[in-house]
């Protein structure tokens, strides 16, 4: 079954369903009757009326994929329906029943209507009537009508489409209309021709007292036999396409600079704590940066792949021997609750820290931690807005910074040059 509604759903698409939509939908039919080919003779009497007024779907209709509900005398075909999200940008949802008798090419002609009691379809919804056949390949021709937007347009199409083998919609017709030209049910209209092998679509706005019949006839059962009769209604939900990759603002928990016995009793502690920021950038594969700016004074500090590892909820670095720098430690991750993130080094460890306190009047420092090559790997910070808890000739902290409005930094190699800016240029 769940083949044979993909199939089914990829027929709508290529017949080029709408993209704009709400998941909920819901249309209601309250009459179908068929005249003609295997139902009977054609001879202008119904041979199958179903006003759907039993209280059940069963025994002239099954349920083809997603949900219908026979109630108050509408057969109801609703959501959810069938979801079928395989075409980039978009996801599918489609509902449809079946009649439970197969029309033969061959058997004779036959005539058949759907009337349609619920108005218009809402934006990005279908209804539709269509005669298809399944077997090695799909081929279904029938009638819709769609509203699309923005802007808000409403159509009366008529399709063939095929899967697999002559895959495509090799006819397709439409016709725009006007919401005001709606005055009764929406009535559709399937004519076959036998001798021809033909379907001539009409269409009805006024409950069945006027026809229209502005389609040429479409040529029908053209790779397939028989096939069976299916009302259906779907809606088409564009997926928001994933925001920018940009370089993520972060706000500063807290950064900390001591200088006590210089240089080996120097010590940087660097804090990130944010709501919204998420893990990017692979450090184990990657290796990560900081980078912090104090004025004019700045320094780069590399931490190699070879000291990252990963952990449950993120990474963490270490390098206590003092190998690859002054960076002993750092714990990159993120809870259910924040994004965190904590780097300690320490002046005795290679390569010495060249940053020390205190900082001059209202000079602002910038941060910039780097996990890979990728803008939303960049993690970009500041002290403005902090409160600065001390700033003396051997101790500077700043707490509780919000996020900056930019990055101010570029990334940096570990000898402090630049290498580019924050936008990768």
């Amino acid at each position: 079954m769940a083949t044979r509604a993909f199939w089914l759903a990829a027929l709508l698409l290529i017949a080029a369903l709408p993209a704009q939509a709400a998941s909920t939908f819901s249309a209601s039919v309250d009459r179908v009757e068929i005249d003609g080919n295997v139902f009977g003779a054609k001879d202008g009497v119904p041979d199958f009326v179903d006003e759907f007024d039993n209280g059940t779907i069963a025994p002239g209709w099954h349920i083809l994929v997603g949900s219908a509900t026979e109630e108050d005398g509408v057969l109801r075909i609703h959501d959810p329906g069938f979801v079928v999200d395989f075409v980039p940008g978009l996801i599918l949802q489609v509902s449809e029943v079946e009649n439970d008798t197969e029309c033969d090419n061959g058997a004779g002609d036959f005539t058949t209507e759907a009337r349609w009691v619920s108005g218009l379809p809402a934006l990005g919804q279908q209804i539709h009537y269509q005669l298809y056949s399944l077997g090695n390949g799909v081929e279904s021709s029938g009638v819709n009508v769609t509203h699309s937007g923005p802007p808000t347009r409403y159509t009366v199409s008529q399709d063939v489409t095929f899967l697999l083998g002559a895959v495509g919609t090799p006819q397709h017709d439409e016709l725009d209309i006007s919401p005001d030209d709606v005055t009764g049910p929406i009535v559709m209209r399937m004519a076959f021709d036998d001798a021809s092998d033909t379907i001539t679509a009409s269409f009805s706005l006024d409950g069945g007292q006027t026809f229209q019949s502005p389609f040429p006839p479409m040529h029908v059962f053209q790779s397939m036999s028989d096939g069976e009769l299916m009302l259906g209604s779907s809606t088409a939900e564009s997926i928001p396409p994933p925001p920018p990759i940009a370089p993520q603002m972060v706000a500063t928990k807290s950064l900390a600079l001591k200088n006590s016995n210089p240089p080996a009793g120097r010590q940087l502690v660097y804090q990130i704590r944010d709501t919204a920021a998420v893990i990017a950038g692979y450090p184990p594969a990657s290796g990560a940066f900081l980078n912090i700016t104090v004025g004019t004074d700045s320094q780069c500090f590399y931490m190699p792949p070879q000291g990252w590892s990963s952990m449950s909820s993120g990474f963490k670095y270490s390098d206590k021997a003092g190998l690859y720098g002054p960076i002993k430690q750092a714990t990159v991750k993120r809870t259910s609750a924040a994004f965190a993130a904590k780097i300690v080094a320490l002046g005795k460890l290679g390569g010495g820290i060249a940053l020390t306190p205190p900082i001059s009047g209202t000079t602002p420092v910038f941060t910039q931690l780097v996990l890979g090559s990728d803008a939303n790997a960049i993690y970009c910070g500041s002290s403005v807005g902090g409160v600065v808890k001390a700033n003396t000739a051997k101790s500077f902290k700043v707490s509780n910074a919000s996020a900056p409005l930019a990055c101010y930094l570029g990334t940096c190699s570990p000898s402090g040059a630049f290498l580019e800016d924050a936008s990768g240029s």
